[in-house]
């Protein structure tokens, strides 16, 4: 029994008709996608770089966010600073300060 010579595309098998001795290419028929087919589709794509998208935001707000609780350190301090000026202002000159708290702003009355 010789070897079949084979090609590039598949095995080379006789024909079914043996009295003609002709040989016929068996083709694998080229692979179509399908739903198993290996990659990704546009879609899927998209619904990542939306995820990646609300994920960096998300990020970028709540950065802003810590930021702003340092504003109100600061302001604290700075408010806890001017009380002791004012403070030692009152006992060097004898005289009585009140402090005025508003939306927005404060400031120190006589």
């Amino acid at each position: 029994m010789a070897t079949m010579p084979i090609s590039a595309t598949g095995p080379w098998t006789e024909a079914p008709d043996r009295s003609a001795r002709t040989l016929r290419l068996i083709a694998r028929s080229p692979r179509r996608l399908s739903r198993g087919a290996p990659g990704f589709t546009l879609i899927e794509i998209l619904v990542v770089v939306v995820i990646v998208a609300i994920v960096a935001s998300i990020a970028v707000i709540s950065v802003s966010a810590i930021g702003r609780d340092t504003e109100i350190a600061d302001e604290t301090r700075r408010l806890s600073g001017l009380i002791g000026l004012v403070r030692e202002q009152a006992e060097m000159e004898g005289r009585d300060y009140g402090l005025r708290i508003e939306e927005g702003k404060y400031d120190f009355v006589l």
